[in-house]
């Protein structure tokens, strides 16, 4: 991710993405924090999931995430931001309250998004993402 051109914009696009299920097991959210840009409303949304699950003293089960480049497009020079297509599969979740009970689960899922990456200083940050199966 020490790269400043398309190999450390998809490293970090797929690193990010792998951060997705530690961040809802762990609520351990400052890496991730660290990589969202502040106009990611996706970002945002999968930082207030992880901590409603923390607050509410859920568990976050499964998830298991892989993650391969589908495409990497050239730098727009006019913003800097690198778009990525990433092929997503998670696998099956459950989410269970402090009594064990179920409260979310699905099964394994795989999808397609666009991830956009940018520098910010010395560092990559995700500007946003989209979900390349409802286009």
């Amino acid at each position: 991710m020490d790269d400043d051109g398309a190999a450390g914009a998809e490293a970090a696009a797929v690193y990010f993405k792998l951060l997705d299920p530690y961040i809802m097991k762990t609520g351990d959210t400052a890496e991730w924090e660290a990589m969202s840009h502040k106009t990611c409303q996706t970002c945002a949304n999968r930082l207030e999931q992880s901590r409603e699950i923390a607050q509410n003293g859920d568990k976050f089960h499964g998830g298991e995430t892989h993650v391969r480049t589908l495409q990497t497009y050239e730098q727009d020079p006019s913003t800097g931001i690198w778009p990525i297509d990433l092929q997503v599969t998670t696998g099956a979740v459950e989410i269970t309250d402090p009594a064990g009970e179920t409260v979310f689960s699905y099964e394994k899922v795989t999808y397609s998004i666009r991830i956009e990456m940018s520098r910010v200083g010395e560092d990559w940050a995700v500007v946003g993402v989209s979900n390349l199966d409802e286009e």
